[in-house]
């Protein structure tokens, strides 16, 4: 027995040590991360508590305007204002049909504005027709070219082509896929969704697809899409409107939907004065209430089918 204990290997006073570093380490090392832990939860809860505190008056009794009333901002019905100059659209493009390709077809009222239109161009048509673009000198479907381009404003009007065969509500719901389609792409881009103008009281008349109840309804619903959609509305059709509801003949081209110069004047003037007026997400106004503001195509029957706009 006596060999046996002596053939064991003997604790060295070294090994003692180790022993106790490591009996008061591991228990050191557990209490730095606890201690971590906790001073990090508290952080990040501090950070939470406060994360609002700087945005909004606390005590202020604020009213915010309604969507539907407010005359600025997000989801909002553009206003008049201060005009503004030509400058103002130098980041702006202007997407849709015939009606919109007036923009650069009457370049002496819009001198240098930026397009990608087409005549005869349908709502679905703008996520893959294939079009030419003066603004970029390419031949891409609308949604590729305000992807190229990037316009920090989109002045959306499209709408006349599709009147005439198509049901009100469903076009909204394409123009919506639209938008959707702007924002994820080009996060920021300040839309702006345009009614479409009245036709002539006699071309309402020989053509009921084109009434003005139908043209009502759909910019009705034009207008709901914009302030759903958290993006800006102007009210194109009002201002080309006469007393009447109908496009006035003096500003009408021949065929009693499109318009002459003039009445491009008109919607020139109208988009002037009544401008995206702020990019805050908020402002607050003297009376203490807050304006919030802000970022397969279906084939027409041959039976129904009516010059392009």
């Amino acid at each position: 027995m006596q060999n046996r204990k002596q053939n064991l290997p003997q604790e060295t006073f070294a090994d003692v040590i180790k022993k106790k570093k490591l009996t008061l380490i591991v228990p050191a090392a557990l209490l730095l991360i606890v201690l971590l832990l906790s001073l990090t939860i508290r952080i990040i809860k501090s950070n939470n508590d406060d994360f609002h505190s700087g945005l909004l008056p606390k005590k202020l009794d604020l009213n915010p305007i309604s969507a539907e009333s407010s005359t600025e901002g997000l989801g909002s019905v553009l206003t008049e204002t201060t005009p503004v100059d030509d400058s103002y659209f130098a980041d702006a493009l202007f997407v849709g049909d015939s009606l919109c390709d007036g923009v650069r077809v009457y370049n002496e009222v819009f001198p240098g504005y930026k397009t990608a239109t087409k005549v005869g161009l349908g709502i679905d048509q703008m996520l893959y027709e294939e079009i030419f673009s003066p603004a970029d000198n390419q031949k891409l479907s609308v949604i590729d070219h305000v992807s190229t381009i990037r316009p920090n404003k989109l002045y959306i009007m499209i709408g006349t082509n599709d009147i005439v065969w198509n049901d009100p509500a469903k076009m909204a719901e394409s123009y919506g896929a639209f938008i959707d389609e702007v924002l994820a792409r080009v996060p920021g881009c300040k839309i702006v969704v345009q009614s479409i103008p009245p036709t002539t009281a006699r071309v309402a008349a020989e053509r009921p697809t084109m009434s003005l109840e139908r043209i009502q309804a759909y910019n009705a619903n034009l207008k709901q899409l914009a302030i759903d959609k958290g993006v800006y509305f102007l009210d194109v059709h009002a201002a080309i409107a006469g007393p009447d509801g109908y496009m006035p003949e003096e500003i009408a081209a021949a065929d009693g939907y499109h318009m002459t110069s003039e009445g491009y004047q008109i919607w020139c003037d109208l988009m002037k004065s009544h401008p995206i007026q702020s990019d805050s997400s908020y402002s607050i106004g003297a009376d203490g209430r807050i304006a919030f503001t802000q970022g397969s195509a279906a084939s027409q029957p041959q039976e129904q089918a009516e010059p392009s706009a």
